[in-house]
C-alpha cells in the first residue's frame, strides 16, 4: 500500500528549528507561530535566574540543503514580506541554516540595504556575510540589539544622540580618517544639546559607518540610512559632515521619530549646512509635506539650484506637493512650484511644456477659482496641441463649467470628450449637462443608455433625475427649451411671490415657457399641493426644488414627507442617500426629528425606517472614505499618463 512520503525540504526545516533551539541559551524560550505571515517563531529572552526580561523577538527560518557555497548563504524575500517585518513592533531575525555544515547565519530584517534591487522585481536577494556566522557571543548581542531596539520605541526623545564613528575608508578624495574624526569631534562640541561622541559601539545608539562608497547610518544595529556612491562626489569635510548628519535626520525620520530629526535638521540649516545632493533634500521635504509646513517647503526647493532641478526632480516635488496639497489643506507650496515651472517655461519660450504647467495649474485652481480655472485650461490646449487630442481635459473642462452653471457648454465639452473617448462617468454626467441644459427628452435617453451599460452601482441621484425628467418629459409634454433662469427669476410672479398668494397657474407658465426645473416655482406648488393633500405632487415638486438647489435641506426633508404620504417607499431610501450625502448631519437630525416626532414613532414600521436610515448613512460614509484619491498628469515625451497617488 502506497503511504505519504514526507518531503527533504520539510526534514530539513524541521532539523534547522532543532539546531537554532540548541544554540539558544537554555533559559530562553522559542515559540513556533503557526499563523503569522512569515513568522516562524518568536523568542523570549530570560535571565540566568530564570525571570521574564520582556525582552522578545521573531524569527523567520530559512534552512537549505543545497551544496553549492554560493548559494548556501544566498537569501531571497519578496517585497510584501520585507515591508511586513519593517511594519512589526518587535524585532525580526532571518535565520539561514545551512545543513552540509550544520552553520547557522543571522541578520536582522531591519538592516536590509535593498539600493542593489533591480527596479520592478517583486523580492531581494542578498547574501548572508562570515560577520553574520553564529558564535559563542551573538546571544548577548541579539539581547543588547533587542534592548535598543525597546529603548528606541519606549523613549521620545533620544537626544542627545550617543554616536559611535567607524570609518574604514582608504580612497575619498581629499578626505583623511584622522582630520574627518577631528572636525566631526569640532561640530559635535558645538552642538552637544543633540549629538554625543562615544568610545565604544556598544554604549551608542546610533553608528556612522563610512567606507569609499558607502554611508550607513545604523540606528540600534537596524539599516537606518544608506548612502550610496560617496566617492563620486569630491566633498569638502563640512560638505561630508553635513551629509553624515543629514543621513541621521532621515533615519530618525525612518524610526518615527520626527521631532528629534525636525530638531537636528533646523539645527544644521541654521548652521548653513549644505546639501551636496539634491535627491537628499527630496527625502527630507516630503517631511515638511507631511505636516503642512508650506513655508518650509517652498524655502528647501528654492535653496536648490534651478539649473538642476531636472524633470525627474520636478516630478518628485509635484507627486509631494500634489499629495501634501490635497490631505493637508496647504495648498501654498503646491501653488508655487506650479507658478514656478510656468514662469520657467514663458521665459524659454518652451510651447509644450508650457501648455503642460498651465494645464496642471489649471487643475489646481479647480477648487478655488473656477472662472481663473477654465482660463487656463483654454491656454493649456492653445499651447500644446496633444491636449486637443486628448479626452480628460474636455471631460475636466465640462465639470468646471457645470459647477459655473453655463451647461449648454459644459453639455458641448462632455460630448467632445465621449467623441475622443467613451466612458460611462462621462455619459451620465453629460445627461446631466443636457439636464439642465433644457434638452430633457435627449437627457433622459442618455440616462437610459447610461444604466442599460452600467446595470449596477448606480448612484442613486441618477435614478431620482430620470424619474423627474420622465414627469417633465412625458406628463408636462416638454421634451426641450431654452432654460432662462435669470428671467424667471425677474418675473412678476417670482418677485412677487414672498408678500402675496400666487395662483399656481403663473408658476405653471413659468416651468412650461421659461424654465421647467426653476426650483422656487416647484417650491411654492408643492406647499400648495400640500395643503390640498396631494402628496404626490408635494413629493415630486419638492424633489425637483431639492435636485436643483442640492443642499436644501427643507425641499429633501419635504419630499421625503410626500413619499411617505403617497407610500411611494421605493424612491424614499434614494432621496435619503442624496439628502444625507449633500447635506450631512443636519439633515439626519431632522429627519430623525421628523421620524420620532411621529404619533406611530413605536411602531415596528418605524423601527424599520430607522434601520434603513442607519444602512444609509453606514452606505455613503463607505462610500465616501473611498473618493479623493489625487490624479496626476505626467507627459512622458510621447503621451499623457495618469499617476494615482496613493498613501
Amino acid at each position: 500500500m502506497d503511504m505519504p512520503i514526507r518531503s527533504t525540504k520539510h526534514q530539513v526545516e524541521d532539523i534547522s528549528i532543532n539546531e537554532f533551539k540548541r544554540l539558544l541559551p537554555r533559559e530562553w524560550v522559542y515559540r513556533v507561530k503557526d499563523n503569522d505571515y512569515g513568522i516562524d517563531g518568536e523568542v523570549e529572552v530570560f535571565d540566568e535566574n530564570n525571570r521574564a526580561t520582556g525582552l522578545m523577538f521573531l524569527v523567520q527560518l530559512k534552512a537549505t540543503d543545497l551544496l553549492d557555497p554560493k548559494v548556501q548563504t544566498r537569501v531571497q524575500l519578496d517585497n510584501s514580506t520585507i515591508n511586513y517585518f519593517a511594519s512589526l513592533e518587535l524585532p525580526v531575525l532571518i535565520v539561514r541554516y545551512i545543513e552540509e555544515s550544520k552553520k547557522i547565519y543571522f541578520k536582522w530584517a531591519h538592516s536590509i540595504d535593498r539600493y542593489k534591487q533591480k527596479e520592478g522585481t517583486n523580492s531581494f536577494t542578498f547574501h548572508m556575510q562570515e560577520k553574520n556566522l553564529w558564535g559563542d557571543n551573538t546571544p548577548q548581542k541579539l539581547v543588547d540589539d533587542v534592548k535598543k531596539v525597546m529603548s528606541l520605541k519606549n523613549k521620545n526623545d533620544l537626544l542627545p544622540l550617543k554616536i559611535y564613528l567607524n570609518f574604514e575608508f582608504d580612497n575619498l578624495e581629499n578626505i583623511s580618517t584622522h582630520r574627518l574624526k577631528s572636525n566631526f569631534r569640532t561640530f559635535i562640541d558645538q552642538h552637544q544639546s543633540f549629538v554625543k561622541l562615544v568610545s565604544l559601539k556598544e554604549q551608542s545608539i546610533l553608528t556612522v559607518n563610512l567606507t569609499d562608497e558607502i554611508l550607513h547610518i545604523e540606528i540600534c544595529g537596524f539599516g537606518g540610512c544608506y548612502f550610496h556612491s560617496i566617492n563620486s562626489y569630491p566633498y569638502t569635510y563640512d560638505e561630508l559632515i553635513g551629509d553624515m548628519f543629514l543621513a541621521i535626520v532621515i533615519g530618525l525620520f525612518h524610526l518615527g521619530k520626527t521631532q528629534n530629526a525636525f530638531n537636528i535638521f533646523e539645527t544644521l540649516v541654521t548652521n548653513g549646512i549644505m546639501l551636496k545632493n539634491p535627491q537628499v533634500l527630496m527625502l527630507i521635504i516630503p517631511e515638511y509635506a507631511k505636516i503642512g509646513n508650506s513655508s518650509k517647503v517652498i524655502e528647501l526647493w528654492e535653496s536648490i539650484p534651478a539649473d538642476i532641478k531636472d524633470d525627474e526632480l520636478n516630478m518628485q516635488y509635484q507627486l509631494i506637493t500634489t499629495m501634501s496639497s490635497k490631505y493637508n489643506n496647504s495648498p501654498e507650496m503646491h501653488e508655487h512650484f506650479l507658478l514656478e515651472q510656468i514662469e520657467k517655461y514663458e521665459k524659454l519660450n518652451e510651447k509644450m511644456h508650457l501648455g503642460i504647467a498651465y494645464y496642471n495649474y489649471a487643475n489646481f485652481l479647480r477648487m478655488k477659482d473656477l472662472k481663473k480655472s477654465f482660463h487656463f485650461y483654454n491656454k493649456a490646449l492653445k499651447y500644446n496641441t496633444h491636449y486637443c487630442t486628448e479626452d480628460y481635459i474636455f471631460k475636466e473642462m465640462a465639470g468646471l463649467l457645470w459647477d459655473l452653471d453655463r451647461f449648454e457648454m459644459s453639455a458641448k465639452c462632455y460630448k467632445k470628450g465621449l467623441e475622443l473617448k467613451e466612458d460611462l462617468n462621462s455619459i451620465v454626467l453629460y445627461a446631466d449637462a443636457l439636464m439642465f441644459q433644457g434638452k430633457y427628452l435627449e437627457s433622459k435617453n442618455k440616462f437610459i443608455e447610461y444604466f442599460e451599460k452600467k446595470k449596477e452601482d448606480i448612484h442613486p441621484e441618477w435614478h431620482l433625475k430620470e424619474s423627474i425628467l420622465g414627469i417633465i418629459v412625458d406628463d408636462l409634454k416638454i421634451k426641450e427649451q431654452k432654460r432662462n433662469y435669470k428671467k424667471a427669476m425677474n418675473t412678476k410672479t417670482i418677485k412677487n411671490c414672498n408678500g402675496q398668494k400666487i395662483p399656481d397657474e403663473e408658476y405653471e407658465f413659468i416651468i412650461d415657457n421659461i424654465d421647467a426645473l426653476n426650483p422656487l416655482c416647484h417650491f411654492n406648488l408643492a406647499i400648495s399641493c400640500s395643503n390640498e393633500d396631494e402628496h404626490f405632487g408635494t413629493m415630486v415638486h419638492f424633489l425637483i426644488s431639492a435636485l436643483v438647489n442640492r443642499k436644501d435641506k427643507e425641499s429633501w426633508l419635504n419630499s421625503i414627507k410626500g413619499a411617505l404620504n403617497c407610500q411611494s417607499y421605493n424612491v424614499i431610501p434614494n432621496m435619503i442617500y442624496c439628502a444625507y450625502d449633500l447635506c450631512g448631519e443636519e439633515f439626519i437630525d431632522s429627519l430623525y426629528a421628523l421620524v420620532e416626532g411621529d404619533e406611530k414613532s413605536n411602531s415596528e414600521a418605524t423601527k424599520g425606517f430607522l434601520e434603513l436610515i442607519d444602512s444609509i448613512i453606514e452606505k455613503v460614509n463607505e462610500e465616501n472614505s473611498h473618493k479623493g484619491v489625487p490624479l496626476l498628469r505626467l507627459f512622458n515625451g510621447e503621451k499623457f499618463e495618469a499617476v494615482n497617488l496613493k498613501i
